[in-house]
């Protein structure tokens, strides 16, 4: 219940930018005792108690999201101030990896319960974007062409992180705005390929860039709509002229559609 009041609480203060400061606040009131019990019951997840802590994990990355698109300076306190970038990203990702670790041990138990349906996505009758397509292929080209001298771990590290983002780039068009990309592709990513993220290896940023092309897609969902464009500069800056060639097309889609 905490969990879900929190981020009521914080829609509220999205949408009612007047009494920001006050929503905001008692936002994070929930937030607190929701994340205690929530470790309290780490080390007892069974099925009994499997789809509450699946429901309050997948809060707490909304959360994470909604959060740094709604807090500003008119904000409860300095310390509490978030706004989408590219290390504001890192930190949601790594929450929601942590969490989809810690219910993994009950996956099957959520897959055959009431539950299902989240896991289980249909994308018939869903006609991706021709250009969406190309980029995608692009990226295959480009990950084999720099990882041909490599290690095979490598690319093929890199390359579940292009086809995860293939396989739910469909959620995105589906016309019902959601997280299942934006947070299905950070917990799917291989380990090798988050550890490149994190220091900035260009070709995982070229990667990264396509992932935010999905996320501006998404900016009608109150959680996502700046995240794209904001961490899609923050790549820009840390690209150099050779590399930005392979970005330009995430750039001209997220900038010529704002």
């Amino acid at each position: 219940m905490h969990g879900i009041l929190s981020l009521s609480a914080l829609h509220l203060a999205k949408l009612r930018p007047e009494n920001q400061s006050l929503y905001l606040n008692l936002s994070v009131a929930h937030q607190d005792p929701g994340l205690s019990n929530f470790r309290d019951q780490l080390l007892q997840i069974s099925p009994a108690n499997s789809k509450a802590m699946f429901a309050f994990s997948s809060v707490v990355v909304a959360f994470a999201f909604g959060y740094a698109v709604t807090a500003s300076a008119a904000g409860p306190s300095p310390e509490l101030l978030h706004t989408p970038s590219l290390e504001e990203l890192f930190r949601v990702f790594m929450l929601a990896r942590g969490a989809h670790n810690i219910v993994q041990s009950v996956s099957e138990s959520l897959r055959g319960s009431n539950f299902a349906p989240v896991f289980d996505f249909d994308e018939t009758n869903v006609v991706m974007p021709d250009d969406v397509t190309r980029a995608l292929g692009e990226l295959d080209s480009l990950n084999l062409q720099c990882q041909m001298d490599g290690p095979p771990e490598t690319l093929q590290a890199y390359q579940k992180a292009i086809d995860t983002l293939r396989s739910l780039s469909f959620t995105v068009y589906t016309g019902r705005p959601s997280l299942t990309l934006a947070a299905g592709w950070a917990i799917r990513l291989p380990s090798e390929f988050m550890d490149h993220l994190q220091t900035y290896q260009p070709l995982s940023l070229v990667v990264l860039a396509h992932y935010c092309v999905f996320l501006h897609a998404e900016r009608d969902h109150w959680c996502l709509n700046q995240w794209g464009a904001a961490v899609m500069r923050d790549i820009w800056q840390l690209l150099d002229d050779s590399w930005r060639p392979h970005v330009q097309w995430a750039m001209t889609t997220i900038f010529e559609s704002q």
